[in-house]
Formats: structure tokens, C-alpha cells, sequence
């Protein structure tokens, strides 16, 4: 397992991006945060604006792109601005079931804004060599409110060939 981490490339680009219009929720639990999309996507141009591949798979000269949304996040007034404060994990496991990641902090960041934000979007982008070998990937994403202590995770697979 260890052998596989030097040889793998992954750039997890994330942005903690907030949007303070649009969406309503319909989520009425107050015991955890609520995963709105989890998307695995062609292209990611910004909140809502993306293409998304319904077939999951990926070559490895390209990048695995997944949105994620995520609201029921607390926000702390400070000085009459809204203060978020995600954190965002991802593990990732090859196809023999291998941690190639083993559930890494990506975000861990106080937002501040001036408006309530009904969500959170979180673009997350993986990044593999070209010896990757083929076949399904399990990817993990673990969010956290630690204003609330909230809690959500949400695993799925995509495939590289």
C-alpha cells in the first residue's frame, strides 16, 4: 500500500465556495448536515455550473471532478457577518480496496460572509498517473460543521481506464 502513494499524483484542488441565493432545503433534521449533491462531473465552472458525467469513468490523463453541496451548516454572527466553518476529508481506495489516500483534511477553513448561505459547495478534483491501473475507485468525502459539530459523509465509485 505504501508503495502505491510516491507513484500517485493526486492534487485535490478544493475551493470552500458559498452561495447565498438559489436553493432551498427541505431538510428539516437538526442532527446532521445534509449532502444536496455529490456529482462526478466532466467539467466545474463554478456553484451549479458544471457538466456531469453519468458514466463515472475517467482516463487517467484526466481529472476525476466531483461538486458536492452540502447545507444545514451553522453559521456564528460575528460583527453582523455569517462565519462557516467547514472541514472536508476524501480517502480514496484503488480497485484491490488499497487506501491511496488515507482520509486527508483537504479543507479546514472559516468562511466569512455577509449573507446566510442555505449551502456550501465544494469542488473536488483528483488527479492520477499515467500507471494508474484500471478499474473501479471508491471515493470517500467526509464533511463537518465545526460550529455545530454536524457531521455527513458519502461514498461512491468511479472508474478509470
Amino acid at each position: 500500500m505504501r508503495k502505491f502513494i510516491p507513484f500517485l499524483l493526486i492534487i485535490l484542488i478544493v475551493l470552500a465556495l458559498v452561495s447565498g441565493c438559489g436553493k432551498t432545503t427541505t431538510n428539516t433534521s437538526t442532527g446532521s448536515l445534509k449532502i444536496d449533491d455529490f456529482i462526478f462531473c466532466s467539467e466545474i465552472a463554478g456553484d451549479r455550473d458544471f457538466i456531469k458525467r453519468d458514466d463515472k469513468t475517467f482516463s487517467k490523463d484526466e481529472n476525476v471532478l466531483i461538486y458536492t453541496e452540502v447545507s444545514n451548516f451553522t453559521p456564528k454572527d460575528v460583527s453582523g457577518k455569517f462565519e462557516y466553518w467547514p472541514v472536508v476529508e476524501v480517502e480514496v481506495k484503488d480497485p484491490q480496496g488499497n487506501s491511496i489516500i488515507q482520509r486527508q483534511k483537504i479543507i479546514d477553513e472559516k468562511l466569512e460572509i455577509s449573507t446566510k448561505a442555505p449551502y456550501l459547495y465544494f469542488p473536488i478534483t483528483l488527479t492520477f498517473p499515467a500507471d494508474s491501473p484500471d478499474g473501479k475507485y471508491e471515493v470517500t468525502a467526509y464533511f463537518e460543521d465545526m460550529n455545530s459539530g454536524r457531521e455527513a459523509q458519502m461514498k461512491d465509485n468511479f472508474f478509470l481506464e
